[in-house]
């Protein structure tokens, strides 16, 4: 199971390989400042399996503000892609999971 698995990341990437701007938030943004240099407004996606355990969840959602708040402060011309099943298990500080 372990290897198809595996095989099957391999070819997905494989398949969207050009529309992904890079494995990390710097290289999507350079990329970003490349498109709107051309008029081109981006969409940035951070992409992270989605998980019922709080820690990751509250990861999830803590990337994602970061991310948010670089795009302002770098005057980037992006839209941000979020899945809510990322950040559904974050703790808000209300003492419950949603």
């Amino acid at each position: 199971m372990a290897k198809e698995k595996a095989f099957i990341k391999r070819l997905i990437f494989r398949l969207i390989k050009k529309r992904i701007a890079g494995g990390t938030i710097n290289t999507a943004f350079n990329v970003a400042k490349e498109l709107n240099a051309k008029k081109i407004r981006a969409t940035i996606t951070f992409l992270n399996e989605g998980d019922s355990a709080t820690q990751k969840a509250r990861y999830n959602l803590m990337s994602y503000m970061e991310l948010v708040n670089r795009i302002g402060r770098l005057h980037i011309e992006a839209d941000v892609s979020l899945r809510l099943s990322q950040i559904s298990s974050a703790d808000m500080g209300s003492g419950e999971s949603n």
